[in-house]
């Protein structure tokens, strides 16, 4: 599926923006977000460096593109290192921060729960598994990506077995879910 993101050598801000207001548009029905949820997912910052900000974020490094779930940005480097799985304004990357950004909104309370944690980088793992789960299972129902071709097929197995069990319609649940919830499920381990 394809989203009419053009892939380009100098990607801009404005660019970035315009395709994740695209992915947004497109995912809003997959979560089942409401009206007034999708008017908040509307509403982001894109930040292109890091420095600046926060020393938690300066760990991160510049060339890896993310979402900070405690302060609602997208961050995506000045030029373009995500070279080793496709571009950086790729459909599926695009869709995956995307996602991250809607689980944020839909379901605020488990970051607020974390927060504390989160910030000196002593968050469950699990955290970071659901987190990663919920981001990447709208790019698994829309076909974005191959799952059984490495490096796909290694990172993801967690996802296919979720999706394998529970299908496409599992995502506004598997969003909505706490941390104990997704734990005691077996979700994320």
């Amino acid at each position: 599926m394809n989203f009419n993101m053009k892939i380009s050598k100098g990607i801009s801000t404005p660019h970035l923006r315009k395709s994740v207001n695209i992915a947004i548009e497109k995912l809003a029905p997959l979560f089942g977000l409401s009206q007034e949820e999708l008017a908040l997912a509307r509403h982001f910052t894109i930040r292109r460096t890091l420095r600046h900000l926060a020393k938690m974020y300066q760990d991160h490094g510049e060339t890896v593109p993310a979402y900070s779930c405690l302060d609602m940005f997208f961050f995506f480097p000045v030029r373009n290192y995500y070279s080793e799985l496709g571009s950086l304004d790729s459909d599926d990357l695009v869709c995956h921060e995307a996602g991250h950004h809607l689980h944020r909104i839909i379901n605020p309370s488990l970051v607020r729960q974390l927060e504390p944690l989160i910030k000196i980088k002593e968050a469950p793992h699990e955290f970071s598994e659901l987190k990663e789960l919920v981001a990447e299972y709208p790019v698994m129902i829309l076909g974005l990506v191959d799952y059984d071709k490495p490096p796909y097929s290694y990172y993801w197995t967690n996802l296919k077995r979720v999706y394998a069990k529970y299908g496409a319609e599992f995502l506004p649940d598997l969003a909505r879910m706490s941390l104990d919830d997704a734990i005691r499920q077996g979700l994320v381990q």
